[in-house]
C-alpha cells in the first residue's frame, strides 16, 4: 500500500514559510474579496480556493487525484470555540476513509476578529501578520485532521501523532489559537448561575453553562443528551440573554 499520507510529506522550516507565502500570494490574485491580507468578504468559496491551493502546493494535488471526493470547506458564523472544525462521517458499510464525507469549517467571527497583528495572538503557535495568514493557520489544522482520518481512521489533535504532524507539514508548535472573539458581552449573569427562563410557554430552570450573545443552559432533564459524573442528565438551551431571569431555586 505504500506509505500512509501522513508520512508521505515533510517539509524544512524555511520551505514552510515560502510555500505558505506564495500560496496568500496566488489566492489574493483569485479572489477579489481579499486584499492586502485582510478578508473584505467572506465567501465560502474562499475556503475551497485557498484549500486547492495548499493541496497543489503542499501534496502535489493529492487531494484531487485520490480523494476523498466528498469534502466541503465553508466558514461558519456561529463557530466560536474554536477557530475551525472538521468533522468525518462515513455511510454505512464504507471503511475506507477516501470514501467518507469530509466538513471541513473555519470560523467567521473568530476569523473576523482579528484586524492586526499582536504579541498576544498566536494560531498554533504561530504569531499571523495578517487576517489571511490567521485563516491560512487554521485551515492548515484542519488539513492535519482530514490527513489523520485518511491515515489512521482518526484524529486527535491533542495526541502526539498529531502534533508531530502538523510540524512537519506545517511548523506548527502548538494546537490552540488566542485569536480574539467577539466583544466582551456586559451582563449580570455569570457562568454555573442558576436560572430561570420560559420555553414554550413552560418555565425551565438551569444552569449556566457558557455566555456569548446567548446563554447556554444546562436544565435537568432524565432523557437529556449530557450526563455528568454523578448521572445526572441534563438538556442543552439556547436562551437569550434578555429572556433569563435569575433564582435562588434549587435544581436537585
Amino acid at each position: 500500500m505504500g506509505l500512509l499520507l501522513a508520512d508521505s510529506y515533510s517539509y524544512a522550516p524555511e520551505k514552510i514559510l515560502r510555500l505558505r507565502k506564495l500560496i496568500a500570494k496566488q489566492f489574493q490574485q483569485e479572489t477579489d474579496t481579499v486584499s492586502d491580507g485582510h478578508i473584505q468578504t467572506f465567501r465560502d468559496a474562499d475556503v475551497q480556493r485557498l484549500f486547492l491551493l495548499y493541496d497543489s502546493l503542499f501534496f502535489q494535488s493529492y487531494f484531487q487525484l485520490n480523494g476523498p471526493q466528498d469534502i466541503c470547506f465553508h466558514y461558519n458564523g456561529r463557530l466560536t470555540s474554536s477557530a475551525g472544525l472538521t468533522k468525518a462521517s462515513h455511510p454505512s458499510r464504507r471503511t475506507n476513509p477516501l470514501h467518507w464525507h469530509y466538513d471541513i469549517s473555519l470560523s467567521k467571527p473568530l476569523l473576523n476578529s482579528f484586524h492586526r497583528p499582536a504579541a498576544s495572538i498566536t494560531v498554533n503557535g504561530i504569531a499571523p501578520i495578517t487576517q489571511l495568514e490567521a485563516m491560512q493557520l487554521v485551515l492548515e489544522h484542519e488539513l492535519c485532521h482530514v490527513i489523520e482520518f485518511i491515515s489512521y481512521g482518526n484524529s486527535n489533535c491533542h495526541a502526539g501523532r498529531f502534533r508531530a504532524l502538523a510540524m512537519q507539514l506545517f511548523g506548527h508548535t502548538d494546537v490552540v489559537h488566542t485569536l480574539r472573539g467577539a466583544a466582551t458581552v456586559q451582563t449580570t449573569f455569570e457562568i454555573g448561575e442558576t436560572v430561570c427562563f420560559q420555553w414554550k410557554s413552560v418555565p425551565h430552570y438551569g444552569v449556566i453553562a457558557r455566555i456569548t450573545k446567548r446563554a447556554t443552559v444546562m436544565v435537568p432533564d432524565r432523557a437529556g443528551d449530557y450526563e455528568d459524573r454523578t448521572g445526572q442528565r441534563y438538556r442543552k438551551y439556547y436562551v437569550p440573554l434578555a429572556n433569563l431571569q435569575k433564582c435562588k431555586e434549587r435544581l436537585l
